[in-house]
């Protein structure tokens, strides 16, 4: 049994934390894990789920906030944690025998560039990975540290092909599809009746669902405004919004309120905890990612795909590496208002004809998507090296 360190920076759980929180409790078999993680909500979380893996909460781990710092208490805060992560990392990796250090995320994997860097001196047993989720960061700092992490450790795992991108084609970057969990991802009658009874829809109107932060690169917006168009045509038609507003982009935030408290026909939800029930009570799932913020690889797309719903997505970032287009579901032209529409129009008049389509969806997530498709792969890289 392999005995891996993995070191998380988040101290909220987003869907990078998840993604290998799910890898590591459907691995255990194969893998021994250890958990670094940074202090927060998250890191409580983690410990009242899994009581019998190892985890030791590290301060240092902490993202720091550089718009907040000096350029120089910035850089000087990063460095001083940088070797703190490192020492500690190197200390237990000796103590406990680890074989494998898998950093989640750029931010931890630049913590550990020391301790890569002793142990490709000291003792070239030990192996680092690290899993990039991101098309692009938001600053140059941070796509140069990815280009260094890249340079120095064994293998990185990238979510998709592009992503990958990004890279000069090595053999060193790997893509591993994030994976679900097929059992909770899963149709189900009760639940889809559940949800349109708590929220008023009826049984023939079609609900047409977008789950995701309310910020521009989402393209709520936009989608409100396609909507009163399709509803000149079908009338029946119900638009649902979820997901919490963006604190970065409260203007954009109170447009998206304004317009649903202005449409009769459009509900928004706010953040949900139960996504199987909302899939479920949806009839068409959209992504209408812009080409600023592409998806690395639409989580809430594949997703509803395994609960047999037709899924609609603009064909920018990992999208199109999920759907084949009218094959078992739908692309349309980034940022095109008329395509969306157009798509939209066929698959509610074509609706009843479309279960080829439904059935072509969940076998695509069983195939390529699913936990245990990620986890056979992952222990493959892993016995490469």
């Amino acid at each position: 049994m392999l005995n891996i360190l993995y070191v998380f920076g988040g101290e909220k759980a987003s869907g990078a934390e998840k993604v290998i929180e799910r890898l590591i409790n459907h691995n255990l078999e194969v893998v021994k894990p250890h958990l670094f993680v940074a202090p927060g909500s998250y890191a409580d979380e983690l410990v009242s789920r899994n009581g019998d893996i190892k985890i030791t909460i590290v301060n240092p781990l902490k993202k720091l906030n550089r718009s907040s710092s000096a350029k120089f208490t910035f850089f000087w805060q990063a460095i001083t944690n940088n070797l703190k992560v490192a020492a500690q990392v190197i200390k237990y990796i000796n103590r406990n025998q680890i074989d494998i250090v898998h950093a989640n995320t750029i931010v931890p994997a630049f913590y550990l560039i020391p301790a890569v860097t002793y142990f490709k001196v000291f003792n070239k047993k030990i192996k680092f990975i690290w899993s990039d989720h991101d098309l692009k960061y938001f600053s140059a700092f941070e796509n140069k540290l990815a280009q260094l992490a890249f340079k120095i450790f064994d293998r990185t795992l990238v979510v998709s092909d592009a992503v990958k991108a990004k890279y000069a084609n090595s053999k060193k970057v790997l893509t591993l599809y994030n994976g679900i969990n097929l059992s909770e991802f899963t149709p189900n009658e009760t639940s889809k009746n559940l949800f349109r009874t708590k929220h008023g829809f009826t049984e023939h109107q079609i609900v047409i669902g977008l789950a995701g932060t309310i910020e521009p690169r989402k393209g709520q917006l936009q989608l409100i405004k396609i909507f009163e168009n399709l509803n000149k045509t079908s009338p029946e038609a119900r638009l649902v919004l979820a997901g919490p507003p963006s604190a970065d982009h409260q203007q954009y935030v109170n447009e998206v309120l304004n317009a649903v408290n202005s449409d009769l026909h459009v509900t928004y939800l706010g953040k949900i905890s139960d996504m199987p029930e909302m899939y479920n009570g949806c009839d068409i799932l959209i992504n209408n990612s812009n080409l600023t913020g592409s998806e690395p690889l639409g989580t809430t797309i594949y997703e509803a795909m395994a609960i047999k719903k037709i899924v609609i997505a603009s064909n920018t970032g990992g999208s199109p590496e999920i759907i084949t287009d009218n094959t078992d579901g739908y692309l349309f032209e980034c940022n095109d208002q008329n395509a969306l529409l157009k798509k939209l129009e066929y698959v509610i008049g074509n609706f009843s004809y479309l279960n080829h389509v439904r059935e072509h969806a969940r076998e695509k997530v069983f195939r390529k998507f699913n936990i245990d498709t990620m986890t056979d792969q992952y222990n493959s890289i892993l016995s490469s090296f």
